[in-house]
């Protein structure tokens, strides 16, 4: 069965192989590292349209995006598990603007209303509602009104399926799936304004068998072609990435 409750979501992130393995699972693969690109792409345009002076990411991990994504003024990278906490403070200098803090993510350390931007993916679905509630209530208070909250969502119409055919058993941790109007109802409900929603790897069924062709040292290949594809619009993407304001 999948972990779901909070202390064991810990646990797992806290796992070494998990933290030694977490970044080249993330980013090596074509198909991961076209979804990596297209979350660093969004979170750098944003930073430069908005400039926050104060900006959160929690649970960076190995600082997959913190390490791609500068920031203008005080960045906090916001991490309980101590081995992903090394990993990160090893790939970032202190100088380019980001510092990391261990905390609990249902406690961030930071006064209300003091940051400009929260960006946090691959976490918040990772709980049930209740404890999904409870993080955005925290991440709410420590926005500034207006404030900016960017995470991921991934479509139950596309993943489920995938999941199913792979085996449920093969996926760890909790990972709520959503369809849009819950996505959009849910954060409306926790007091946030969607102002975008970008789909992502809008074609995962035609990507992932492009991606195969890493097994056959094509992986140049595969990304140029899943780049490719990509451009091609969807009504149908397996991951949306949005971005919604602290309502008044």
């Amino acid at each position: 069965m999948a972990l779901q409750q909070p202390e064991e979501i810990k646990g797992y992130y806290r796992d070494r192989e998990v933290v030694a393995r977490y970044l080249e699972r993330r980013t090596a693969q074509p198909l991961n590292g076209a979804l990596h690109q297209a979350q660093v792409r969004f979170l750098r345009q944003l930073v430069a349209e908005r400039a926050p002076r104060c900006v959160l990411e929690i649970a960076p991990g190995p600082a997959r995006l913190t390490a791609e994504v500068p920031v203008p003024g005080l960045g906090l990278g916001l991490e309980f598990s101590e081995g992903m906490l090394a990993a990160a403070r090893a790939r970032i200098d202190t100088t380019a603007g980001w510092r990391f803090v261990r905390t609990d993510a249902f406690h961030l350390p930071v006064r209300d209303g003091g940051a400009d931007l929260v960006f946090t993916l691959r976490f918040i679905r990772r709980f049930h509602l209740t404890d999904r509630q409870r993080l955005y209530a925290e991440i709410h208070r420590a926005l500034r009104p207006g404030g900016a909250l960017v995470l991921d969502a991934q479509n139950r119409a596309v993943a489920l399926p995938h999941r199913e055919a792979r085996g449920l058993d093969r996926y760890p941790v909790y990972d709520e799936l959503y369809d849009r109007p819950q996505l959009e109802a849910e954060l409306q409900a926790a007091g946030f304004r969607v102002e975008r929603i970008e789909g992502l790897i809008r074609h995962a069924r035609v990507q992932r068998s492009l991606n195969q062709l890493r097994r056959f040292h094509l992986a140049g290949v595969a990304r140029a072609l899943i780049d490719a594809v990509e451009l091609v619009p969807s009504a149908n993407p397996s991951t949306w990435l949005v971005l919604c304001e602290k309502a008044a």
